[in-house]
């Protein structure tokens, strides 16, 4: 059962960081090169078709971490508990830096309009990109966390 839950908290957050560490190695930079209207317009249907998949991710997988944690903790597998009580921090300060950065930068460039770009919308994109990569770190954080909490706990069923 242990292993079950720290082998769901692993792929969850792996699959996480994968997703993020794709964006700041290839999104990011490419959008960068795209003039300002043209990004705009790219951003805005990314953020409305990221949070459907990324939700699910963030959610679950802080749960299942915060939960391997525990299970880990009272079953005695200290390591095991240790490397998720870490990995659940990590989760928790990737959901913070959604939640105080990327969401309400999201919400301001959802209201603009390619056309008409306010004066500072580089430096707006800097500070997104700068919260991206936070919650980057963080989700990659996670998953080694908990990718090591599941290779502590070996071959236990």
């Amino acid at each position: 059962m242990l292993v079950l839950l720290a082998a769901v908290a692993a792929a969850l957050h792996a699959m996480s960081a994968g997703i993020h560490l794709f964006g700041v190695a290839a999104l990011n930079p490419t959008w960068r090169e795209l003039d300002g209207p043209a990004y705009v317009l790219v951003k805005q249907a990314a953020d409305r078709r990221f949070p459907m998949l990324m939700r699910p991710f963030t959610l679950l997988g802080l749960v299942a971490v915060v939960a391997l944690a525990v299970v880990a903790t009272v079953a005695g597998e200290q390591p095991a508990g240790a490397l998720a009580s870490a990995g659940a921090v990590a989760a928790v300060v990737g959901l913070v830096a959604v939640v105080r950065g990327d969401l309400p930068i999201n919400q301001r460039m959802a209201t603009w309009s390619a056309a008409d770009l306010p004066a500072d919308w580089q430096e707006e994109r800097r500070r997104w990109e700068r919260w991206f990569a936070v919650r980057t770190a963080a989700a990659s954080v996670a998953a080694v966390a908990c990718l090591a909490a599941l290779a502590t706990l070996g071959g236990q069923s």
